[in-house]
């Protein structure tokens, strides 16, 4: 068994040596090789541990609606996103406060970095 294996790795490594280098970077990489949505969800951690408000954002208890406007938040993309009816941006526009679940936003860095001004 181990001499099976050990040709079977060996006829690997001779056809990843053949086959020439690879670019190690992920397809659609941003900064640093990482996924433009990856690098851009860091970066909206980032900007909630500099605001000490990790905590209330994993619970869903955030009020976002401070931080909408075109030098944050940018709603366009996400409603665009989500499939959002002109009404219910409105709506989401004429709200007094935002509570988002904490997933939706993750989802949202990563699938839609042009929503947030520090994934620019």
């Amino acid at each position: 068994m181990r001499r099976i294996l050990l040709t079977v790795a060996t006829a690997a490594l001779a056809l990843g040596v053949l086959a020439g280098p690879v670019d190690a970077r992920p397809a659609g990489a941003g900064q640093g090789g990482k996924p433009a949505g990856i690098a851009c969800q860091q970066a909206g951690i980032g900007v909630l541990r500099s605001l000490g408000a990790v905590p209330a954002a994993a619970q869903g208890t955030l009020d976002y609606k401070p931080f909408v406007g075109p030098d944050g938040i940018r709603l366009g993309p996400i409603a665009e996103y989500l499939g959002l009816s002109d009404a219910e941006i409105k709506a989401l526009e004429d709200a007094e406060e935002i509570f988002l679940p904490f997933s939706l936003v993750l989802e949202t860095h990563r699938n839609v970095p042009a929503a947030y001004a520090w994934c620019d």
